[in-house]
């Protein structure tokens, strides 16, 4: 198959919908990287904040703490996996949409090839 052919059997529609699907490849691991920052930054926020309300460094730190209290543990890691969870459904969700427009445009193209070619035999 040549260039040209290539090109018709390309339409506006389908670079639309391969954009779309690049696009939303791109966004999902921003949103990913996203997600990841914001735990981190949550965890460290909260570590300083225990630190200054505690006294933190000289009672063994936030960690030492959650683990000797473990209703603040719990909540706390919940909040955290809240994050963390979120950012891992959204990745997921649009990696899926991704994955499927780009199928939608490969099974179109196969269709349309394969059609050319019964037409070309009969």
């Amino acid at each position: 198959m040549n260039e040209t052919s290539t090109e018709e059997f390309f339409t506006p529609k389908h670079k639309q919908l391969y954009t779309i699907a690049k696009w939303a490849n791109v966004f999902s691991w921003v949103l990913l990287v996203f997600f990841l920052l914001s735990l981190a930054q949550n965890i460290f926020s909260t570590n300083a904040q225990f630190n200054a309300s505690y006294n933190g460094p000289a009672t063994g730190g936030l960690f030492g703490y959650l683990f000797e209290n473990l209703d603040a543990l719990f909540f706390y890691a919940t909040t955290w996996l809240t994050t963390l969870v979120k950012g891992i459904v959204y990745f997921l969700v649009l990696r899926g949409a991704s994955l499927g427009m780009n199928m939608i445009v490969e099974t179109d193209l196969n269709y349309r090839e394969s059609a050319q070619e019964v037409s070309h035999v009969e």
